[in-house]
């Protein structure tokens, strides 16, 4: 891991309060890690903190929101391959997906988000 870089353990309270559907509280754990990083690093910590946040916005029905952060979340991590930092890129877009296409509809996919919540699988690298 190069100098600088975010090893999976700063990611793990993040992804904790995320796997408990405390999308506001996993942005601010993962928002202390960002500060400070650039370049890729900087890029893959604002696409989960992204994420977070679009979630947040569609709990509390601001499907406008979700819908903008959640496109420019998608487009942050679309540069990453299936893993970064441990974390399991491949699952979480795959996962998000769905929300994604229904706000993209106009939809809401608040249901989705009750019944099948995404989840962070961060393993050590």
């Amino acid at each position: 891991m190069e100098k600088g870089s975010v090893g999976p353990g700063a990611l793990a309270e993040g992804a904790e309060h995320f796997n408990c559907g405390e999308y506001f509280e996993a942005h601010e754990a993962w928002e202390k890690v960002w500060y400070g990083t650039e370049g890729e690093e900087n890029r893959f910590l604002k696409g989960l903190i992204q994420v977070a946040v679009s979630l947040h916005h569609l709990e509390t029905g601001n499907l406008a929101g979700a819908r903008k952060v959640m496109t420019t979340a998608l487009d942050y991590l679309r540069e990453f391959s299936s893993s970064r930092r441990g974390v399991d890129l491949d699952q979480l877009r795959s996962a998000v997906l769905p929300i994604f296409r229904e706000l993209e509809q106009g939809g809401d996919p608040y249901p989705l988000l009750e019944s099948s919540p995404p989840r962070i699988i961060v393993r050590a690298d």
